[in-house]
């Protein structure tokens, strides 16, 4: 059943939109309302949303059932994750869309954040929870700024955005207890070492400068990332290099080539390899097959 679900990519109001473009906002009724109300299911390969529902409800309609809503709430649909949905009519709020490696930045700095937006949630912003009311400010500050022309603009959104997640996290959080002392030291230890990663990544360094750095042998570095993030630290400059070449190749009109040496590959050739082991596919045919996408007609949800 899976593999017919469709895949799309953005939503767009022009194909010729700003190369740099990451995040998309929109008021909910624009695109439900032609639609009458209804979203059928499909995913979206790279990027991420967020409803933020002010008036009315309606269910989330996802592979294996369905979940409903109310307002106030937000609904966070991660990448690749089938959705569809069901609005009560005349229901208000807004759609965020946004890149998808600006959460997995986000989640890979703490294991609690990266469960959490693994699959669909749905968090009620009632105005008497701490949390959620910072939540709901972080949004309607984000979509004022997005609406404005101030100067910095973008790079508060950033900030916005990251803000916003981290309080809906922590607002559609179950009282997990608080981590033990050496959990949190090490959890310290790994938000370093994104931070290093991401500062790094285009130096093709060993995984023995990172753990210098933290004062760790690469074998105790590796076994913390293994069981924080899942992965070696080697697979996760892997990641994050692929996630910035993905990103240049759809958002910039640079060559292939360009962006090789832009991430510190010395030969395009070693470039093209390693994309296609981390994607199937040549930097040209993903880039051409990612354009496609985005100029296929608008769709809501």
């Amino acid at each position: 059943m899976r593999k017919n679900i469709p895949t799309y990519r953005l939503y767009r109001q022009e194909v010729d939109e700003n190369s740099d473009f990451w995040l998309h906002c929109e008021d909910l009724p624009f695109r439900s309302r032609p639609h009458r109300w209804e979203i059928d299911r499909h995913r979206h390969e790279v990027f991420f949303q967020i409803f933020t529902i002010l008036e009315g409800g309606g269910e989330v309609l996802g592979e294996n059932g369905l979940q409903r809503f109310s307002a106030p709430s937000a609904i966070i649909v991660p990448t690749g994750v089938v959705h569809g949905f069901r609005f009560q009519h005349e229901s208000d709020g807004m759609v965020l869309t946004v890149l998808a490696d600006r959460l997995e930045a986000l989640a890979a700095t703490d294991r609690r954040l990266a469960a959490f937006f693994r699959t669909v949630r749905i968090v009620p912003l009632p105005g008497t929870d701490a949390e959620a009311t910072e939540a709901r400010q972080c949004l309607a500050g984000l979509k004022a700024e997005l609406d404005g022309h101030s100067v910095g603009r973008m790079a508060l959104v950033g900030a916005l955005l990251s803000k916003a997640l981290v309080h809906l996290a922590r607002a559609g959080d179950n009282g997990a207890d608080e981590m033990p002392p050496a959990a949190d030291r090490d959890s310290s230890r790994i938000e370093c070492l994104v931070e290093l990663v991401d500062a790094h990544f285009r130096e093709h360094r060993p995984v023995g400068f990172f753990a210098e750095r933290l004062g760790l042998s690469p074998t105790h570095l590796n076994r913390l990332a293994r069981r924080h993030l899942g992965e070696s630290v080697q697979s996760l400059l892997d990641r994050r290099l692929e996630a910035e070449a993905r990103r240049a190749l759809v958002f910039t009109i640079e060559p292939a080539k360009a962006v090789a040496f832009s991430l510190g590959f010395s030969d395009p050739a070693y470039f093209n390899r390693f994309f296609r082991k981390s994607t199937g596919m040549t930097p040209g045919r993903f880039r051409a097959s990612a354009r496609r996408g985005m100029a296929a007609p608008d769709i809501a949800g």
